[in-house]
């Protein structure tokens, strides 16, 4: 589980006397960085500590008040490599940067109401996201929600730990195939991975299945959907119905926003937020309801996130492959649902925003 800590407590990391910092644990999770300023590039040795306690923590805060760079896609690429697949806008200061705005003509709005992970609908999720404030609300609100998925995993009772272990999402735009509960690449803890808003069905495994290369028709090593790659009626596998995803997706809900935090991207002097950068694999993320509502003034929010470098596949045992190809047929008789054009899938909650 990631470290929780007052956020009294600053720790010291003198990791190379060219860039030293300091890191002060926030609680329940998450952590803010002193004394390191991003307009250029941490050594190495530096950025492997950083990387490191992303994982541990779930995200980093860069506080404005003691940062002077301008590009963020330059800081970013510190992090990883960006990937630059957003919707554009006008007003964007590059293709690759996401601009999100709770006002049109602004920026992208009503994006990531819903508890998720970006980039489920790659294979390889993405491994970092990056969030700068260009402009706040002067009430302070507007903020992300964080989820500790190791700490939620960790919640549950055993007999439901045993359960999720045999469940996988399809996403309902690519058909990507990602198990409910992996090992994290770095701190290897059980955490869990969902998409709330872009899922289309879920899958179950028998238990009693093992590893083995005769008994499975998904051998097969996908990059993307393909249409010859569809369910399969043999007893293997189950897709959960409507219904029992509903209930499913009602208690991830209520599970992450129990051990969720929310951060509001401050501004200083000089109009800039805060730099959030975050492990997408250790905390899911959502906007807060704040973040839609123009009433208070307007939002202004950049992102950008970093290639994956896991195969977020499930597991062999599962007999699964990474796509299946959620534009087809179903013949196992359980949810089975494509997306619309922004990527939304099953809508678990008529009452919530449902989308991307």
């Amino acid at each position: 589980m990631m470290l929780a800590a007052a956020a009294t407590v600053t720790l010291a990391f003198l990791v190379h006397s060219a860039h030293p910092y300091t890191l002060e644990p926030l609680s329940p999770f998450g952590a803010v960085v002193h004394n390191l300023d991003l307009s250029t590039k941490p050594h190495a040795s530096s950025l492997s500590a950083l990387q490191a306690q992303l994982a541990q923590h779930g995200f980093l805060v860069f506080p404005a008040a003691e940062q002077s760079f301008a590009d963020l896609l330059n800081v970013s690429s510190y992090f990883g490599s960006v990937v630059g697949m957003h919707h554009g806008h006008p007003e964007a200061p590059h293709e690759d940067v996401l601009r999100l705005s709770n006002r049109e003509e602004h920026g992208i709005t009503r994006v990531g109401p819903q508890w998720h992970h970006d980039g489920a609908f790659e294979r390889r999720p993405f491994s970092r996201v990056a969030f700068r404030a260009e402009r706040m609300p002067t009430n302070g609100g507007a903020g992300t929600q964080f989820a500790d998925v190791a700490a939620a995993y960790q919640a549950l009772p055993e007999h439901s730990k045993q359960e999720w272990r045999h469940l996988a999402s399809v996403n309902a735009y690519s058909g990507a195939v990602h198990p409910l509960v992996h090992m994290h690449p770095v701190s290897q803890q059980p955490v869990l991975f969902i998409h709330l808003a872009m899922t289309g069905s879920v899958i179950r495994w028998s238990k009693g299945l093992r590893n083995s290369s005769s008994s499975s028709a998904f051998a097969v090593d996908l990059e993307a959907m393909e249409p010859r790659i569809g369910p399969r009626l043999d007893g293997t596998h189950t897709a959960l119905k409507e219904d029992e995803v509903r209930k499913l997706f009602g208690q991830i809900d209520e599970l992450l926003t129990k051990h969720s935090t929310t951060y509001t991207y401050r501004c200083s002097r000089h109009g800039k937020g805060d730099l959030v950068i975050l492990d997408n694999l250790a905390v899911a993320h959502r906007a807060t309801k704040e973040a839609h509502d123009a009433g208070h003034g307007v939002r202004i929010l950049h992102r950008t996130t970093m290639e994956g470098t896991s195969k977020l596949d499930p597991p062999a045992a599962s007999h699964l492959p990474p796509f299946l190809y959620i534009w087809g047929d179903n013949p196992l008789g359980g949810l089975w649902q494509s997306s619309d054009h922004w990527g939304v899938g099953f809508r678990w909650d008529q009452n919530l925003p449902m989308f991307n």
